[in-house]
Formats: C-alpha cells, structure tokens, sequence
C-alpha cells in the first residue's frame, strides 16, 4: 500500500474517530498498532520503488551520456573533413590553371603568335 495514505489514514483515525475526553485522545491500541505494522510493511515496498527509479533513472542517464560523447566524437571527425576539404579547396585555388588547349591549335598556329608579341629586354 501507498505510504502517505497509511499515514492519513492513522492520522485520520487518531484526530477523527478516537474519542475526546478532557482535551486527551483516547485511542484502541491494538488499532494504532495494526496501523503501524501496516506502514512497517509498506515502507519497505516504497523504498525497494525509489531504489529501482533511481536505478533507472542512472542507466538513463548513463545512455544520454554515452550517446552525446558518440554525437560529439561523430561531429569532431565531420568537422576535421570539412576542415581538410577547406583546406584543398583553398589550395586548388592558389594553385595557375593551365590553360585550355584550343581546338586546332598546333605550334605551326602559335608561331605567328609569339613572334607578333613584342618581346621585354
């Protein structure tokens, strides 16, 4: 049974049904005592609960843990790749592109070409 209900309950048994003499509770005690061995027994059950939700509660916990350190790991090995294509990407771009051979472009072609530039002493 429910713990805090076994206390209200005995509460209500000792404030509401127990009679009142002279400003003193008159309580059967083999009724408070039935009541008490009720919550000895329950307390045990509640406790066992609390331990298995908190056990849980961990191996929850635990799992969240595990799972962000593999999404950290997989965003740091995505991140070193993006980084390194930057990289190549940027040095693609530094790097003289040769030129696109013309088509029917032949020495015989270029010849007249390179003698038509003016030529620097």
């Amino acid at each position: 049974m429910d713990v805090e209900f076994l206390i209200e309950r005995l509460e209500h048994y000792i404030l509401e049904e127990s009679p009142k003499f002279f400003g003193v509770r008159a309580v059967n005690e083999a009724e408070v005592r039935n009541h008490l061995t009720q919550l000895q027994e329950a307390i045990p059950d509640e406790i066992q609960q609390a331990r298995k939700v908190l056990l849980e509660r961990e191996a929850i916990l635990d799992a969240a843990r595990d799972e962000a350190q593999r999404i950290i790991a997989a965003a740091q090995v995505k991140a070193e790749q993006l980084a390194a294509e930057h990289r190549l990407v940027q040095e693609a771009r530094q790097q003289p592109k040769p030129l696109p051979a013309a088509p029917n472009m032949t020495p015989r072609h270029c010849a007249p070409m390179l003698m038509s530039t003016p030529s620097t002493p």
